[in-house]
């Protein structure tokens, strides 16, 4: 819940990307000016890196007993309070096919979210350059060792944005656009409400109170170390952390690494190989086929085990806990970490049967037996997972409505069959089903949630990608196209 609210407050506010939304209430304790934290690589290309808070200041990993004391900046950062409609409940019927299809919509509006008057607490970057001038890093210190070892770029908290008024998280639990059928998607928005005189402000469940002086977003500057210990703080988004190679590797060995980042190996399915630069925009949705090319291993293997894979796959995908749980274990086993399953015991038992079934499709039986481990799959399963993670609530919702109405491969058909104006027939049969109002609004609304253009013509359907569209297109592409194997397999 934390963590959702501060990150749609940065989302408004932050348009550059350059601060760090607070994960937790146990985190924003430990983000204080000048501590250290861990930025860990993305494992996918659209993955934005992952924070993690340490318990260190830059004073505990220097040479030298002398404490670095940081010169703090204060000031008003802004009042943020956000708007929208009263709770609503309907339906709306619509023509599909054989019969009709009601949509049921009971969506949450009107909500007011506050996190009242923010400030911001900065270093003198100037003055610290002048403190911590000669001083060097500690490459004995365990924690630095541990960090370089898990290739990992040590991080400084430069700044932070705390609260100055008690707040309180609510949860409100929507259901959109579902309808009858094998998978219910529900959604969830979280309001943020300040308290006044002790009473809440609306007549909601207190799901988690905030005091003042919560952070709930930071700042960071990368570390460049260097072998001798000393480091450089990265002052411009152009120099970036970490630490420096003893030796240079060999033109070869440059080549080979770039060759299996771009081109993906059979467990890597290129997962550094795209830049969001290089996604096209305004142009016909069959444009991203040069993209799909890399990820063609990931239906196979998918393909291969979909039957029982699907079936786990499509309870976990409705079960957002359960989701975030499997999701978390296959991060660790991804990156070779033993997975972290003490909250197991916690799950109901036909949850804690499915997860530990589910773990034992990808081989995953003991911990002592890597050997059973089957990589390219687990790989294939984590890479489907993730991009699902990259859809918003409205987009997911939507996704499980075309599961319920079966058109998931019509959805994949039309990323696949496109022409260079973006227009596709509906004499094909493969897409017959969309001159049916209702299947097409639904079809229309999910590919907008993604940046997607897509309108009815007389005979046809053109399908455009928006201008600067970021990931998204391509990240719908991939989960349509995973969906489509399992859901085919799994039926």
């Amino acid at each position: 819940m934390f963590a959702k609210a501060t990150c749609d407050f940065l989302e408004e506010i932050d348009y550059k990307g350059d601060l760090i939304a607070v994960s937790s209430l146990d985190d924003s304790n430990k983000i204080q000016l000048l501590s250290l934290v861990t930025k860990r690589p993305s494992f996918w290309f659209w993955k934005k890196p992952k924070y993690h808070s340490s318990p260190f200041t830059l004073s505990d990993v220097l040479v030298g007993s002398r404490p670095i004391k940081p010169v703090v900046v204060e000031s008003d950062f802004l009042k943020y309070e956000s708007k929208s409609g009263n709770t609503e409940k309907g339906t709306i019927g619509a023509s599909v096919g054989i019969g009709n299809l009601v949509v049921g919509g009971n969506e949450s509006v009107e909500l007011q979210s506050s996190f009242g008057t923010v400030r911001k607490q900065e270093v003198d970057v100037h003055q610290l350059l002048k403190d911590a001038q000669e001083r060097t890093i500690d490459l004995n210190d365990r924690f630095v060792q541990q960090t370089r070892e898990r290739k990992e770029v040590l991080c400084m908290i430069r700044e932070k944005l705390v609260t100055t008024q008690k707040c309180s998280l609510l949860e409100h639990i929507q259901e959109e656009e579902s309808c009858g059928g094998a998978l219910a998607f529900k959604s969830k928005r979280i309001q943020v409400s300040l308290n006044e005189n002790g009473k809440l402000q609306k007549d909601t469940n207190v799901v988690l109170e905030i005091p003042p002086q919560t952070a709930i977003a930071y700042g960071v500057i990368e570390l460049l170390i260097k072998c001798s210990g000393q480091y450089e703080f990265c002052l411009v988004p152009e120099k970036k952390g970490g630490f420096e190679k003893e030796k240079p590797p060999r033109a070869f060995d440059t080549l080979s690494c770039v060759s299996s980042q771009c081109y993906g190996d059979s467990v890597d399915f290129g997962r550094h190989c795209v830049d969001v630069k290089t996604i096209p925009s305004e142009v016909s949705l069959s444009a991203l086929n040069l993209f799909f090319q890399n990820f063609d291993l990931i239906v196979n293997l998918i393909s291969k085990r979909g039957s029982s894979l699907g079936k786990f796959f499509f309870f976990f995908l409705c079960d957002e806990k359960l989701s975030i749980y499997i999701k978390h274990r296959l991060d660790q086993l991804v990156l070779a970490e033993k997975p972290d399953l003490s909250g197991l015991h916690q799950l109901k038992p036909s949850e804690r049967k499915n997860v530990t079934n589910f773990l034992q499709l990808l081989g995953y039986t003991c911990p002592e037996n890597e050997e059973s481990l089957q990589r390219e799959l687990l790989t294939a399963t984590h890479f489907l997972l993730s991009a699902l993670e990259e859809l918003s609530d409205e987009s997911l919702v939507l996704l499980g409505t075309c599961c319920d109405l079966q058109v998931l491969p019509v959805l994949q058909h039309l990323f696949t069959s496109t022409l260079d104006d973006g227009s596709a027939s509906l004499k094909d049969p493969a897409l017959s089903c969309l001159t049916d109002k209702g299947k097409f609004h639904i079809v229309q609304k999910l590919f907008t949630s993604s940046n997607i253009n897509l309108e009815m013509a007389e005979s046809s359907v053109k399908a455009i990608i928006s201008k600067q569209p970021g990931f998204f297109p391509l990240i719908l592409g991939i989960v349509v196209t995973g969906l489509a194997a399992l859901w085919i397999m799994h039926s």
